[in-house]
């Protein structure tokens, strides 16, 4: 794995810390076929499983049994993952994360034996129609990672299934507990209904502000007359604002927030949770070019202006893009100064060959450094404005379709792009998304009703916790 890779699949673990539901957990499982063939048994054959021969306790949820065997194998499959990423889970970089991705692993576990505990106490068994529905999808997902029939039945031969009628049998062990909570839930699921109004209110919701303010900072333990004093002073500056001051003059001269200050007190854009809750809650109730009143939080006195704000719905709006191909030439910034010189001597080589009418894919096939695109002669596909850096936007995006750049240095080296199309930044309507936000909120709120129906079982049942031998 590359030193760019990495960083992403490492910012990706970090950003889904504490977001890692059963359907991202089985996915990273079932990257592939090989994997879903080695260890489909240690990762899925658990919950569903009643009886045990020993003290591999790890929960009782009324006579449905967790086992730890099979909860630390289902763990090892995921750090061996992880692994296959080249991250390894027992750098203590990684260990909130790991510690977090275990703890759902284990709740999963613990939720697929309270729905089989549900299951059982009120009759609620999967079909054979039901049965079939859903092997028949789980083996034609795996088929699909092969070339062809001949190749998938090659690698079911090699494995230690046999052939297709064992490995049948073996996901079926996985698909009840999925088949099984579907049947309990469906009749929550059934009663959850989103209407146009609900999604409208959601596109328009704000969740971004870009706000500025004036803080009068109150040291802690300052007393009452200090209290007082400082509170007159942010009335006094909110009525200079309102009869016509300028707002940044006086929070350059005024306001004790030195992050801000400087730029008239300008703090961007920010989005919910990442203020004082006060400030969040002022901040969000204006509008583009309204004061708020003097607002009192942890750190003193604040006067804010909304300068503007983003509703959800522009998070779905489309950027610019363009359809592009490239040449590579890479530089080693600590080589000697002669040989960096030779990479630019050859970049400006190939630009001139370009401009003299040689085949941009041709000369990508011969000279990019890029592996990755060489072969198809540089092309990159659709490329959205902001994913490249500001330097490479800037001159990417002011080429008109059918042209080509001049060599410019980017973090890699020196590259020359080629724009075969231009496809334009489009605004989202509501009209155009309405049918995507309603099943967004369909989503949440089936999410929502079955994390509460769990609690309410769990809470009925009980779950009783380590070794229940003597119990049994």
């Amino acid at each position: 794995m590359g030193r760019q890779q990495k960083i992403k699949m490492e910012r990706k673990m970090k950003k889904e810390e504490g977001t890692l539901d059963k359907g991202k957990i089985k996915n990273i499982i079932l990257k592939s076929i090989a994997m879903f063939l080695i260890a489909i048994i240690v990762v899925f054959g658990a919950t569903y499983l009643i009886a045990y021969k020993d003290r591999d306790v790890e929960a009782k949820i009324g006579s449905t049994v967790v086992k730890k065997s099979e909860l630390n194998a289902r763990i090892e499959a995921v750090k061996n993952q992880y692994k296959s990423y080249g991250i390894d889970p027992e750098d203590p970089q990684y260990a909130s994360i790991f510690e977090s991705i275990i703890e759902q692993i284990r709740e999963e576990y613990i939720n697929s034996a309270v729905v089989e505990e549900y299951a059982k106490r009120n009759n609620i068994k999967p079909t054979d129609e039901e049965l079939k529905e859903q092997i028949d999808k789980e083996v034609e997902n795996i088929k699909s990672g092969f070339q062809s029939e001949e190749e998938y039945k090659k690698a079911i031969e090699s494995s230690k299934y046999k052939n297709e009628e064992a490995l049948r049998e073996e996901i079926k062990k996985y698909v009840i507990p999925d088949i099984l909570e579907a049947k309990c839930l469906a009749p929550i699921y059934s009663q959850i209904k989103v209407t146009e109004e609900d999604a409208k209110n959601y596109f328009n919701e704000v969740t971004q502000v870009r706000a500025r303010h004036i803080l009068i900072k109150v040291d802690e333990g300052a007393d009452e007359a200090t209290i007082n004093e400082k509170k007159a002073l942010a009335e006094q500056l909110r009525e200079r604002i309102l009869k016509g001051e300028d707002f940044a003059k006086l929070a350059t001269e005024y306001s004790e927030d030195t992050g801000s200050k400087d730029k008239g007190g300008d703090l961007g854009f920010f989005g919910k949770g990442e203020m004082v809750k006060e400030f969040e809650d002022a901040a969000f109730s204006l509008k583009p070019g309204e004061i708020s009143e003097v607002i009192k939080s942890q750190y003193g006195f604040h006067i804010i202006q909304v300068l503007d704000t983003k509703i959800r719905g522009r998070s779905y709006d489309q950027p610019e893009k363009v359809k592009a191909k490239h040449i590579l030439i890479t530089i080693d910034k600590t080589a000697a100064q002669e040989d960096i010189q030779k990479k630019i001597d050859l970049v400006n080589e190939i630009y001139d060959k370009l401009l003299k009418g040689a085949d941009f894919d041709s000369l990508a096939k011969q000279y990019s450094d890029d592996t990755n695109t060489k072969d198809s002669g540089g092309d990159l596909g659709e490329v959205s404005k902001g994913t490249k850096g500001d330097v490479w936007d800037n001159v990417v995006f002011s080429l008109k379709k059918g042209t080509f750049s001049k060599p410019f240095e980017t973090t890699e080296g020196y590259e020359i792009v080629y724009v075969y199309d231009k496809i334009p930044a489009v605004t989202a309507t509501f009209e155009s998304v309405k049918d995507e936000i309603i099943k967004t909120l369909e989503e949440q709120k089936r999410s929502q009703a079955r994390t509460t129906w769990l609690n309410e079982r769990k809470t009925e049942y009980g779950i009783k916790y380590g070794n229940m031998w003597d119990e049994v």
